[in-house]
This record gives C-alpha cells, sequence and structure tokens, in this order.
C-alpha cells in the first residue's frame, strides 16, 4: 500500500517529530523516533491494523508558553493602540492610587496585565521612540550640514 504523502510532507513530519522529541520528551515518550528511512516508509503505519496506535497524538491545545506569547502580544498591541501617554498617564495614576492589585486596570477588552508588564512595555516604547527621533534628527543634521557644505562650495567657486 502506497502513502499518499509526499517525500517533502515526510520529511516535514520526520522534523516536527525530532523537535517534538527535543522539546516535549514527557509528551512524546511513547512515540517512537523516526529516522530517515521510516520518513520515506512512513506508509508502513498506515498499513498495520493497530496504526492508530503508532499515529502521532495531536494536542488539541497549545502549549502554556505559546499561549502566553500571544496573550502577551495581544496585550501589548492593545497598550500600543491606547498610546504612549494614555498608557504613561493611567500607569503612573494607578501607581499613586495603588490599590494592591498590581494588575493595570486602564486596558479594555478582557486585558490586565501586571504594573511590571506594563512598566517594561513602556521602558521599550521609549526606547523605540528614542530610536525613531535618533535617526529622523540624524537625518536632518546631516542635510543640514551638506546643504551648508554644498553652500561653502559653491561660494568659493563663484566667489
Amino acid at each position: 500500500m502506497r502513502s499518499h504523502r509526499s517525500i517533502d510532507e515526510r520529511s516535514w513530519m520526520m522534523g516536527l517529530r525530532r523537535l517534538a522529541h527535543r522539546l516535549l520528551p514527557g509528551a512524546s515518550s511513547g512515540l517512537p523516533m523516526m529516522n530517515n528511512y521510516d520518513a520515506i516508509r512512513w506508509d508502513h503505519l498506515h498499513a498495520t491494523p493497530d496504526a492508530e496506535h503508532h499515529a502521532p497524538r495531536i494536542r488539541e491545545t497549545l502549549p502554556a508558553f505559546i499561549e502566553r506569547a500571544k496573550e502577551d502580544e495581544a496585550v501589548r498591541q492593545a497598550l500600543a493602540r491606547m498610546g504612549y501617554r494614555r498608557v504613561r498617564a493611567a500607569h503612573l495614576r494607578q501607581k499613586r492610587e495603588s490599590d494592591g492589585s498590581g494588575q493595570f486596570l486602564a486596558l479594555q477588552g478582557g486585558h490586565s496585565p501586571s504594573l511590571e508588564f506594563v512598566e517594561d512595555w513602556l521602558k521599550e516604547e521609549r526606547k523605540r521612540i528614542r530610536a525613531q527621533v535618533r535617526s529622523t534628527f540624524l537625518i536632518a543634521m546631516m542635510s543640514a550640514i551638506g546643504a551648508g557644505l554644498g553652500f561653502a562650495v559653491s561660494l568659493m567657486i563663484l566667489g
């Protein structure tokens, strides 16, 4: 019985299985490690009556660190939509009032990051804004210097 999978798909599946063995050793411990020969002959699992026993287990939920990363990115986007000034003002107001919850309560949409997360975001955003302003300033300064040098050269030539 021939498999309907191409060699590229089998290679991809083999790489995915190796990654699962490295990252999640406990979750994939019941699965045999595949080598190149198994990747090419993947169809032998489908031909056996106990193929379901050897089939890779698929997790219906993502690992916790991926869920956390998605949540953090959603919070970062919500903070960016709110804007640096408003986030900073709300953060300072909440620190002054200090209700002791440790959560940033000014965000709507069900997000309530910790105050430390918001402080880190403010630091990152401040660095990003400074880098943007610095590059704009450097471009303007170089343009002014270039114009001044061009003017000086033209005066020397005409002069």
